[in-house]
């Protein structure tokens, strides 16, 4: 996590520590991970490739933004509920 404060990169390692139990898999870059961690990481990469001077709550929230999502999944959602 080069570059971020230390306060960013601790919470930053909590949320991936969380996302990594994501059942889910997925290959990206030929290495096997958790669907949520990859969302997490990717998302946060991109906020800050978009705005360089991002602030650690928007980075945090694109880190964070599928926080546990594994745990209820869409498919236990009544049919047709909108968003």
């Amino acid at each position: 996590m080069r570059g971020l404060s230390d306060r960013l990169a601790r919470a930053s390692a909590a949320i991936d520590a969380v996302n990594a139990e994501d059942p889910t898999r997925v290959i990206v870059r030929g290495d096997d991970h958790p669907l949520a961690q990859v969302h997490g990481v990717l998302a946060a990469q991109w906020v800050v490739a978009l705005r360089a001077d991002a602030g650690e709550l928007v980075q945090l929230a694109a880190r964070a933004h599928h926080l546990r999502r594994w745990v209820v999944p869409r498919s236990s959602y009544p049919e047709g509920r909108p968003g």
